[in-house]
């Protein structure tokens, strides 16, 4: 990073670190540099390096035992990488129809250059939309205000929910829930579990899957308050 007339040149390798910090508070996980390892697949002695240069230059405070966690400068720099990344995600899939996994890849590429003039514009030309495809809250003023909800890891037999958001966003992932209609909007209830909740047999819109936990843990729902069954 450079320091010119008092303002921070962030590079687009800092910007997608303070990126991933703010995805795991968001999903209250606790900023590691085990956790973010694994979140951008780079190895723990480079991420504790430039762990350590965000901490230098304030965007970042060590908690001790490996632990960190955002400045408010590096919370709202990470917060806007994160806005431009879903508003992208929304002209990518809304306005030139593209495939929601691809779009995601795209929009990462694309965030880092946008200018805030850019950002209104693309805000108010998408009607000030409050979540990306996936159903992840866009932040900023008028955005959707995060809301408690559950797994589908967490429910037990014969509860309704509807989808709300898909919490991790990989390409294969996006790709591989969309061709099971596992959609945010989606309508889903859980109709067996397996042993010690490593799977649940689900209906989706009629449709019956077998999940595993891992994969379970990443679709947030929001439970319907009158437990209305599935018809199909």
């Amino acid at each position: 990073m450079t320091e010119i007339k008092g303002a921070t040149i962030v590079t687009e390798r800092a910007e997608e670190y303070l990126e991933a910090l703010y995805h795991l508070e968001e999903s209250g996980q606790p900023p590691t540099v085990s956790s973010l390892s694994h979140s951008l697949s780079i190895s723990p002695p480079s991420v504790s390096e430039m762990l350590q240069r965000l901490v230098e230059d304030g965007y970042l405070s060590s908690q001790g035992r490996g632990r960190y966690r955002l400045s408010k400068a590096g919370r709202n720099l990470g917060q806007r990488v994160v806005r431009r990344h879903r508003l992208l995600e929304r002209l990518l899939v809304d306005v030139l129809e593209m495939d929601w996994g691809l779009a995601h890849d795209e929009a990462c590429r694309l965030e880092h250059g946008m200018s805030p003039e850019m950002e209104e514009s693309l805000d108010r030309r998408l009607g000030h939309p409050q979540t990306c495809p996936h159903g992840n809250p866009i932040p900023g003023e008028g955005g959707a205000v995060p809301e408690k909800l559950s797994t589908l890891a967490e429910l037990a037999k014969g509860v309704n929910a509807i989808i709300v958001r898909i919490q991790e966003e990989e390409r294969h992932l996006l790709r591989y829930l969309a061709s099971l209609g596992i959609l945010p909007g989606a309508r889903v209830e859980v109709l067996e579990v397996g042993p010690f909740s490593a799977t649940r047999l689900i209906s989706v819109e009629g449709c019956r899957y077998s999940l595993g936990e891992d994969l379970l843990r990443k679709i947030a729902v929001r439970i319907d308050p009158l437990n209305l069954p599935i018809e199909g």
